[in-house]
């Protein structure tokens, strides 16, 4: 059993912000026994999730001796199966990672930030993600701190709109938030190879650029140059 996420950072002492104690718990489980036995541990609420490798349950924990009344806490946990990614992070905390505690059935075992950092960095190019850019802060802030995949992690990490909106919508979609939203796309799903890599790593200077230019000079440079635009012939 494997505790990852901002707890896991919490727990290992790499990031000290108390507001992290009451956030939502993950964890990676290599049975669904295994994540019963935690849960009824708490006496937990089971959550019903879409996803079939995932698993909830909330439950009221005392987060210190002067809190009588408990805080409603989230758990949530993906399942591992045999030959996943999943599995390989369970294989490589076993042999490289702190135990916390354990259950009925297993240990519980806390990512280290360079495991976090291989979690994230496989989360870059998922599409339509609500959490891109939240994604893409945490890998900076981590690689500013200092934390480095080894040969392994890498191995493991290795394991995943102008033309369809402006001018479809006669340019009355705000033209930030469609440039943002298609820069996002060229980060993630209609790139790939090196490109793609070069388009994630240098999103934050691209926006500057379009920050400094103003956000409608794009617009304002494909009216000025329609003229010079010609009909696309396969």
């Amino acid at each position: 059993m494997l505790l990852i996420g901002s707890q896991a950072l919490h727990v290992t002492g790499f990031l000290n912000d108390l507001s992290i104690v009451k956030s939502d718990w993950d964890f990676i489980v290599s049975s669904e026994e295994e994540w019963e036995c935690y849960r009824k541990s708490f006496g937990g609420v089971e959550i019903k999730l879409e996803n079939p490798k995932s698993r909830a349950f909330y439950a009221m924990v005392l987060k210190s001796p002067h809190n009588l009344v408990g805080i409603k806490t989230y758990y949530e946990c993906t399942i591992a199966e045999p030959g996943s990614s999943d599995q390989m992070l369970l294989d490589y905390a076993e042999r490289n990672c702190l135990a916390i505690g354990s259950t009925r059935i297993n240990k519980i075992h806390v990512a280290t930030p360079e495991m976090i950092l291989a979690i994230k960095l496989s989360h870059r190019y998922k599409k339509n993600t609500p959490f891109f850019r939240k994604t893409m802060n945490h890998i900076r802030f981590m690689r500013s701190r200092g934390v480095k995949l080894n040969d392994e992690l890498e191995a493991i990490s290795c394991v995943l709109a102008l033309e369809r909106s402006q001018i479809p919508n006669d340019f009355s979609v705000d033209p930030n938030k469609i440039f943002l939203y298609a820069l996002e796309k060229v980060c993630t799903s209609i790139t790939s190879g090196w490109f793609r890599e070069f388009a994630w790593e240098n999103y934050h200077l691209v926006v500057k650029m379009h920050d400094d230019l103003g956000r409608n000079d794009y617009i304002k440079r494909y009216k000025k140059n329609i003229d010079m635009i010609k009909p696309f012939n396969k």
